[in-house]
């Protein structure tokens, strides 16, 4: 092949195996955006309408890469990795949803500080 193929070593596939077997996860999110949104009251309202269109371009982008895999090759993914793209649509759209239909909740406010200094 043209790049280099590597395989798990059969130790490696002991401490997976042994790594999987933690059934109590943490689901950690870190996100910029949220940061920066919990200060949309501290920020100019064309800069709140900028990180908003910012994030639903991003979502734009997501969704045609989920797309493409859902028209190529996911098919042959195992369950797993089918369940958490579909975790990734999900969670991707419902903020797209939320966005759209929320976005004044931000603007309006940043309008109002702008007037008022």
């Amino acid at each position: 092949p043209d790049r280099k193929v590597y395989a798990i070593t059969d130790a490696g596939c002991e401490f997976l195996r042994a790594a999987l077997k933690k059934t109590e996860t943490a689901h950690k999110t870190r996100s910029e955006f949220l940061a920066t949104i919990c200060f949309a009251h501290l920020m100019q309202p064309e800069d709140v309408e900028a990180v908003l269109d910012h994030r639903l371009r991003e979502i734009a982008a997501f969704k045609a890469m989920v797309e493409g895999f859902e028209c190529g090759c996911v098919a042959e993914w195992p369950a797993g990795g089918r369940f958490v793209l579909g975790i990734g649509k999900a969670v991707t759209e419902a903020m797209e949803t939320y966005i759209k239909a929320n976005r004044h909740m931000l603007t309006a406010q940043s309008t109002e500080k702008a007037a008022n200094g």
